[in-house]
């Protein structure tokens, strides 16, 4: 079988570096506890973890959920805002 050769090389940081952060913005119609179920669900927070997280969005209009790699930080946005929240990603 032959040997192919890349000319480019893959950047595998975007797997390995925890340099993204998962926010949750307040919004004024979604359900505490299904903000609370979603965390849970999507990322395995504790229900207190996602209590305070609710919470300090609630309060300060955004709150961090996880600072992961872009890939997983990507996936979580997407599953959260099935749930109806809103989610953003910023580099950390």
């Amino acid at each position: 079988m032959p040997v192919i050769e890349l000319d480019r090389k893959v950047d595998l940081s975007v797997y390995t570096e925890r340099n993204w952060s998962v926010m949750l913005h307040n919004d004024d119609w979604t359900p505490c506890n299904v903000v609370i179920e979603a965390i849970i669900t999507v990322v395995g927070h504790s229900e207190q973890q996602s209590r305070r997280i609710m919470f300090d969005a609630h309060t300060n209009g955004k709150a961090l959920i996880v600072t992961t790699n872009k890939i997983v930080a990507e996936t979580y946005k997407q599953q959260l805002e099935e749930y109806g929240l809103t989610i953003s990603l910023e580099k950390a």
